[in-house]
């Protein structure tokens, strides 16, 4: 299949947006001047799925310094992070894990890597077994099952 390479004016100022740091609802509302954010969410659904703004918007983030490797990083750290305590002006860190920071850097991984897709399209979290959360964390190897938190398990 041969994709559109051109875009129209709407589609590059949705990716112009976007390389400006806003998100793509906020993009979409801007570029296609629509009443509503419901619109503009249907229509950053849609883009999202079209090769030829992937194409065009991935070289706008890396001309940016926008990188796959350098988005990730603050989510891997977070997966690892410690509780850290000032006293007296100077940063301790407790060696205790911070658990917030972790749980929020597990969640948007799991965002990143569609686990909460796979699980929201067939059943809820409490109709997965311990061993079908495995299974969907298994598919991603940058994932423990100790990090996955649904409901079931909390």
């Amino acid at each position: 299949m041969k994709y559109k390479t051109s875009l129209t004016a709407k589609q590059a100022k949705y990716i112009s947006n976007i390389a400006n740091g806003m998100n793509k609802t906020q993009a979409a509302y801007d570029a296609y001047d629509v009443n509503s954010r419901e619109s503009a969410s249907a229509i950053a659904n849609v883009n999202g799925r079209k090769e030829s703004i992937r194409q065009h918007l991935i070289p706008a983030l890396r001309n940016l310094g926008i990188t796959l490797e350098k988005s990730l990083k603050p989510i891997a750290d977070g997966l690892d992070a410690n509780h850290k305590v000032t006293i007296e002006g100077d940063v301790i860190d407790t060696g205790e894990p911070d658990i917030n920071t972790r749980l929020r850097a597990s969640d948007r991984a799991l965002k990143l890597l569609g686990v909460y897709d796979q699980v929201s399209a067939s059943k809820t979290n409490e109709e997965y077994s311990k061993e079908e959360l495995t299974a969907l964390s298994s598919e991603s190897d940058e994932i423990e099952m100790s990090k996955i938190v649904f409901k079931k398990l909390a």
